[in-house]
C-alpha cells in the first residue's frame, strides 16, 4: 500500500482528500504547512511514496516546500494541487520531481486516476 502525505493548510481539505486517498486504499499522513512537512520527512523513519503539495499557503508555499523536499528526498514524486492556478509553475530548481497537478476541486474519480498514473510511473516495470 502506498503512502501519501497530504500538505495543505486548510484542515477541512487536508481531511477530504486523505479520507478519498485511504477509501481508494492507500495510507495517508497530513502536514499542516511546509515547515511541518519537512520535519516529518526530516525522519528516515517516515515512509511516503508521494507528496501531494498546496501551491499557495503561508509561510513555506509549495515552491519552497518542493525544493526542500528534493534536497531532503531526491526522486520523491510530487504532486501540486491547487484552487488558485490554472496551470502550476515550473519549478525553478534542478532535482525537481514534479510529477503533476490537480485543480481543486476534483472528486475521488479524478483524483484515483491521476494518483494511479503518478504511482505507476514511480513503479519499476515488471
Amino acid at each position: 500500500m502506498a503512502t501519501i502525505l497530504i500538505i495543505d493548510d486548510e484542515e477541512n481539505v487536508r481531511e477530504v482528500v486523505s479520507l478519498m486517498a485511504e477509501r481508494l486504499g492507500y495510507h495517508t499522513i497530513m502536514a499542516s504547512g511546509g515547515a511541518e512537512a519537512i520535519e516529518l520527512l526530516r525522519n528516515p523513519k517516515t515512509e511516503v511514496d508521494l507528496v501531494l503539495l498546496d501551491l499557495t499557503m503561508p509561510g513555506m508555499n509549495g515552491e519552497q516546500t518542493l525544493a526542500e523536499i528534493c534536497s531532503l528526498r531526491p526522486g520523491l514524486k510530487v504532486m501540486f494541487i491547487s484552487g488558485q492556478d490554472e496551470n502550476p509553475p515550473p519549478p525553478s530548481h534542478a532535482g525537481a520531481s514534479l510529477a503533476g497537478f490537480v485543480r481543486k476541486p476534483f472528486n475521488i474519480t479524478g483524483l484515483r486516476d491521476k494518483l494511479a498514473e503518478v504511482l505507476k510511473k514511480s513503479q519499476p516495470s515488471a
